[in-house]
């Protein structure tokens, strides 16, 4: 089935788009979510203010995005949790807790399946966090689990000399890399 797209729908085609599509996804999903209409003459002849239109709704949200992207690079999101003597949690963080502090904090509308969270987190410390706002736009930003009743910035210190010691500790590698880089050499 023919349809002109009058919204963009990732991963289908971008507003405006005449493109053939299965009758099931067209009439099961685009048509009542009135993201495309069937390709009749009268919509082949609205089809260049849609474009029009679509251009300039997707140069806003790039333009939106990049400020947030830019608002939200590197930024430390502390988030409380209960946890034992060991370090791991009562429960575990997931990527919707963080989008809630996120959207409180900034007051942004992120959606959830922007964080590419591989797992939740589920002991305190530090963790570097990739959000993917728009297609090409990507931001890191930082969480900050701390137990309740302390000051994140504590578990930042401890992860910091965490990180140095590790490099201190790892000889092998700095062998590995000069082993790597003489063997480019020759």
């Amino acid at each position: 089935m023919k349809v002109v797209f009058l919204e963009d729908v990732p991963g289908v085609a971008q507003g405006g788009e005449i493109k053939n599509v299965k009758i099931g996804f067209a009439r099961n999903y685009l048509l009542p979510k009135n993201l495309a209409t069937p390709a009749t003459s009268e919509s082949l002849q609205r089809i260049n203010s849609l474009k029009k239109k679509a251009e300039e709704t997707r140069l806003l949200l790039t333009k939106n995005m990049n400020e947030l992207s830019e608002k939200l690079n590197g930024q430390k999101i502390p988030i409380e949790a209960r946890s034992g003597s060991n370090g791991r949690l009562f429960g575990s963080i997931t990527d919707s807790m963080i989008i809630t502090q996120l959207n409180e904090k900034f007051g942004c509308n992120i959606e959830r399946k922007s964080i590419q969270l591989s797992e939740s987190i589920r002991e305190i410390g530090v963790v570097e966090i990739p959000i993917n706002l728009l297609q090409g736009i990507e931001t890191k930003i930082s969480v900050i689990v701390h137990p309740v009743g302390t000051d994140p910035s504590e578990i930042e210190k401890l992860a910091e000399e965490k990180d140095e010691t590790d490099e201190q500790n790892n000889p092998q590698d700095q062998v590995q890399e000069s082993q790597t880089t003489e063997e480019e050499s020759n």
